[in-house]
Formats: structure tokens, C-alpha cells, sequence
């Protein structure tokens, strides 16, 4: 009985148990299955649903199925093309062409195809539940068939077998450049091009395929067959720029293209409406500074001391220095910038000299207008330029820069035999800078100006003595020597020079018979430059104040003078 006893009371509980989850998971089964037939009816009203558990009969489910889809690729002229891709994008289904231009492809309904060969303009088109697609591809322009200019004229990129580097409108037209060469660095291979400086006005230096020769060497540069200064053309004016760059180039134009040839092509007019285009640009050039001054004249005049005692065994500024450079930085208030010296003024603060004379943005402005137009028989291109560039000086007296550029230019064809062009390009060009006096006053010196040199005559209560300020008053705001710009900058003269270059060109074209051309070409060239130099006195103020009479040098400038030169030049090409 005992036994018998326990074993039931064992087993009432666990069969509790059991009840309850029995319970607990039939109710689960019957909430799932009635989630299940709700779905079954969102079915019917056109909501996604992906499983239930009662019959799917009757009920319409849409399934995706697959186009068997074929046709042909040709070109504009209704050749095949054999070879042609024909692929689904973002999927990797895909086929080639035949040597028919046929092709067959299996695609989901509803995608689109992709065609696509090496020469010719890709083209997108939707399947639309078609199972018969034809499609004829136009020849791109920036082919392998692109027309190159080379030696004797223009070649199909795709026969040509010498080293020659291209270079299109896209790489020039639209960018903040001042001239051809920034534009070009860079683009293409094995061409070289070092700019002087950072005047626009100074034309930089190409090199193709490095040195040649102990002197160096220069590549021709033809502009439409004709020597031209590069850096004269509007960037924007240019369709494009081939280099030939092997000894083949020396072949058609002689000794002087020993060192490779640029030729460069501009813009014409295509057959069509008119078109009217404007673009203007406003850019903001800020100078690299690479180096960091010294902001501290107490640091520096214990820098420059130690260096000094290790060269030449003597310290290069006096304790009394020493000691007004520090007074100052820890307390830096007018009154402690300046002390007098054996009678002589000794500056102690910071002069502050490179964030002063350089500004922090240069502006630079261009506008491009141009005008082109067309028919069967004649077209035309009409462009106008403008540029104007600020130098990097902080100073109503800065360097500036203009450029203005006229292009005109019109096809013909008379008749079936006769095509005429004509063209007038009007370059001009405006520099207006500081005049040079000396390497060691000028832009590039600033870099070489000491923390604690004096640049202006202070204004102070007193001098040597109370009541001496009506003496010294006539020199405050006068600038010092040494390495100061300051003074040739702002009293000094001017360098201006004025260029006019313009071009008249005549060209003809014969075709006697089919696959037979004879070009001539004739143009003609006057060039004039107009300069002036304007070198004034400079009165400089020094720092001894024991003879407040004699005070003022001229540092490195002379006598005032003016130099005016006026050049002009005729020049004549003609070519056959």
C-alpha cells in the first residue's frame, strides 16, 4: 500500500503539469492557424503573404516568368556588328553577338538590356514583354576611330602606330586655370611643363620625354598650324592637343621639332541652331606657406643666440635685447615694444611682418562667351574671353593681371571641290606689378624678415629727451631698410607692360577627285608690346637718432626714371 501510495502521489502532479503545457500549446497552434487564415484572405485583397496553413486552391498567386528575348546589333550604315555585349545590368546574365550581329538572351520580364561594343555610343532598352529587339548603335566620338592631328594632318587614332598623347576640351574647358599649361599638367604622358613662377604673365616650359640635349630644348607649338605662344590662347578656346612625341614628328617639320611638337587645335562650328553659351567663373587662390615663424621675439632672440655662441662664439643680441624681448612677451602692450639705445630705437615686440604683406586669398575671375552656329553649306564659332588675376600682396598696390581673347572663326564649302576657312584671333594682355628693385626686397624675401626687425617709425611721447616728439614727428609711419618690402611696395614704382597679338588666317581646301585633298594655308601676324617702368625714390628712415637732420637714405633705389619701349612685329606663315 505504501508503495501504491507514493507511486500516485508522483504522478498527480506530473500529470498537471502536462495538462498545462498541453494546454499552453494548443492554444499557440490555434492563435498561429487563425494568423494563417487571415492571411489566406490578404491574399485575395493583393497583400504579400508567404505561408498559411489552409488550401491554396482557388487562390491567384503572380509569378514572375522569363522573355526569351533575340535580335541583331548593327551599325548606322546596317552592318552587323559582331562582338557586341548585350548583358542585364546589376545581374550577371549576359551574351555576345555573332558574326551576323545575332544574338539570343533568356531575361526576368520587366529588365532592361544593355548594349554595348568598343567604338560605338552604349544604348539602355527596356524588355516590355518584347521578344524581338533590334537595336542600332552610333559610332562615340571618343572612340578608337577619334581623329587625332598628327603631321600631315588629322588619322584615325585606331590606325595610328607612332607615340602621340591626346588630350580633350574636358581636360581644359570649366577649371579655375590662368593658362593652357596648368591645365595640361598632368594630362598627358611624358609631357612636361614646369611653370616659372606664379605670374600668369610668364609663359611656362615644356619638355616632352625629358632633356635631350645639354642646352635643353623646347617643343613646337602650333596652334592650328601655326607657331603660337601657348600661353596667349584661351583655355576654353581649345578642342584639343596632341603631342607627337617620336622622331616621326621631326619628319614633316624639320629641325625644329627635335624636341617633340604640340599641336593644338581650336574650337569650330558645328551644323545646327544657334547656340549661345556663358560661363563665369570666381575662384579664390590661397598662397602655401611652408614654414611656421616664430611669434615669440623671446624665443627667438635665445634661439638665435645659442646658434650664434656655437658658430662664432659671441651671442648675436645684448642682454638689454634679451631683456626687452622678455618684458614684452610676458606683458605686450605698446609701451614695452619699443626703448631707445645709444641713441638709436631698438624694437622689442612682434612685427607680425608675413601675415601682413600677404593676404590670405587671391581672387580670380573669367568669363567665356561664344556664339556657334551651322548649316549643310557653312559654320561659324565666335568666342569671347576675359581673365583677371590678383596677385598674393595685402595691398591696394597688389599685382594684377588681365587677359582678353577674341576668336572668330568660319568654314565654307562653296562647292562639292572648294571648302574656304577663315580665322581672326585678338589676344590681349594686361600686367601691372611692383618694380623690381632688388632681390632682396620683393615677394619672395618675406621668408627672410626676423620677428623683431622694426618696419615703421613709431610714434612715441618722447624720443631722447621730454619734448623732443616735434622733432621726429616728420619720420612716424616712415618705413625702415634692411629686407622690408614695405616701402618699395607702397612708395616705389610700377612695372606695366601691354601686349596686342592678332592673327588673320586664310585657309583652302581642294578635292579634285575622291580621296585627294590639297590644303594651303596662309596667315599673317602683327604683334605689339607696349612697356613701362616707373622706378621711384624711396625714401628710407633709419633708426639713429643722434642727427634727427639726417635720417633718410634711398635704400636700393637711384635716381626716378621712367623706361617706355614700344615693339611691334610682322610675321608671315604660309604652308601647303
Amino acid at each position: 500500500m505504501k508503495r501504491n501510495l507514493l507511486y500516485c502521489r508522483l504522478m498527480k502532479p506530473m500529470s498537471s503539469l502536462v495538462a498545462i503545457l498541453f494546454c499552453l500549446f494548443s492554444g499557440s497552434l490555434m492563435a498561429q492557424e487563425s494568423r494563417l487564415d487571415r492571411n489566406l484572405k490578404n491574399i485575395e485583397s493583393g497583400l504579400p503573404v508567404l505561408a498559411s496553413s489552409n488550401s491554396l486552391s482557388g487562390i491567384k498567386i503572380p509569378k514572375t516568368m522569363d522573355v526569351n528575348v533575340s535580335g541583331t546589333v548593327t551599325d548606322e550604315n546596317g552592318q552587323p556588328i559582331p562582338g557586341a555585349t548585350v548583358s542585364v545590368p546589376g545581374t550577371s546574365i549576359g551574351t555576345a553577338t555573332d558574326l551576323d550581329g545575332k544574338y539570343s538572351l533568356t531575361v526576368p520580364d520587366g529588365a532592361s538590356l544593355v548594349f554595348s561594343f568598343i567604338g560605338f555610343e552604349s544604348q539602355t532598352v527596356q524588355v516590355n514583354n518584347r521578344t524581338t529587339i533590334d537595336i542600332t548603335l552610333t559610332e562615340s566620338a571618343q572612340a578608337l576611330d577619334e581623329v587625332v592631328v598628327v603631321g600631315y594632318g588629322t588619322q584615325e587614332k585606331v590606325n595610328l602606330t607612332g607615340a602621340v598623347g591626346v588630350a580633350g576640351s574636358e581636360r581644359l574647358q570649366n577649371r579655375p586655370v590662368a593658362n593652357v599649361a596648368e591645365g595640361l599638367q598632368g594630362v598627358i604622358p611624358n609631357l612636361n611643363i614646369e611653370p616659372r613662377n606664379g605670374d600668369p604673365s610668364q609663359s611656362p616650359s615644356f619638355n616632352v620625354r625629358g632633356f635631350t640635349s645639354i642646352n635643353g630644348g623646347q617643343p613646337l607649338v602650333l596652334v592650328d598650324n601655326v607657331p603660337m605662344d601657348l600661353n596667349q590662347i584661351n583655355p576654353n578656346d581649345i578642342e584639343s592637343v596632341s603631342v607627337l612625341k617620336d622622331a616621326s614628328a621631326a619628319a614633316v617639320y624639320g629641325a625644329r621639332a627635335a624636341f617633340g611638337v604640340i599641336l593644338v587645335t581650336t574650337k569650330s562650328g558645328k551644323k545646327g541652331k544657334v547656340n549661345v553659351s556663358l560661363n563665369s567663373q570666381f575662384s579664390l587662390a590661397k598662397p602655401i606657406f611652408n614654414m611656421d615663424p616664430i611669434t615669440d621675439p623671446h624665443d627667438f632672440v635665445n634661439a638665435r643666440n645659442i646658434a650664434n655662441i656655437r658658430t662664432n662664439g659671441v651671442p648675436s643680441y645684448d642682454p638689454d635685447w634679451v631683456e626687452g624681448t622678455r618684458r614684452w612677451s610676458e606683458n605686450p602692450i605698446p609701451e614695452n615694444e619699443w626703448r631707445v639705445v645709444d641713441g638709436a630705437l631698438r624694437f622689442y615686440g612682434f612685427n607680425n611682418y608675413q601675415d601682413n604683406i600677404m593676404t590670405d586669398f587671391a581672387p580670380t575671375q573669367q568669363h567665356d562667351l561664344t556664339i556657334s552656329g551651322g548649316s549643310e553649306t557653312s559654320s561659324y564659332f565666335v568666342s569671347f574671353g576675359h581673365l583677371n588675376k590678383d596677385g598674393y600682396l595685402n595691398s591696394d598696390r597688389n599685382e594684377n593681371f588681365k587677359r582678353y581673347n577674341v576668336l572668330m572663326k568660319g568654314d565654307f564649302q562653296v562647292t562639292d571641290w572648294l571648302k574656304l576657312t577663315e580665322k581672326v584671333i585678338v589676344n590681349t594682355r594686361k600686367s601691372d606689378k611692383p618694380y623690381f628693385y632688388n632681390w632682396d626686397v620683393n615677394i619672395n624675401s618675406l621668408a627672410r624678415v626676423n620677428p623683431i626687425m622694426p618696419i615703421q617709425f613709431p610714434d612715441l611721447p618722447q624720443y631722447l629727451e621730454p619734448g623732443d616728439r616735434g622733432v621726429y614727428e616728420q619720420y612716424i609711419g616712415m618705413y625702415f631698410g634692411g629686407t622690408n618690402f614695405w616701402p618699395y611696395l607702397e612708395d616705389g614704382g610700377r612695372d606695366k607692360w601691354r601686349s596686342n597679338d592678332i592673327w588673320l588666317d586664310q585657309g583652302i581646301e581642294l578635292t579634285p577627285v575622291k580621296g585627294l585633298s590639297i590644303r594651303g594655308n596662309f596667315a599673317y601676324n602683327f604683334f605689339n608690346r607696349t612697356t613701362q617702368e616707373v622706378a621711384s625714390r624711396v625714401e628710407i628712415v633709419n633708426n639713429d637718432l643722434r642727427n634727427p637732420n639726417d635720417m633718410i637714405n634711398f635704400g636700393f633705389s637711384g635716381n626716378d626714371f621712367i623706361n617706355e619701349r614700344n615693339d611691334m612685329n610682322q610675321y608671315y606663315v604660309g604652308s601647303a
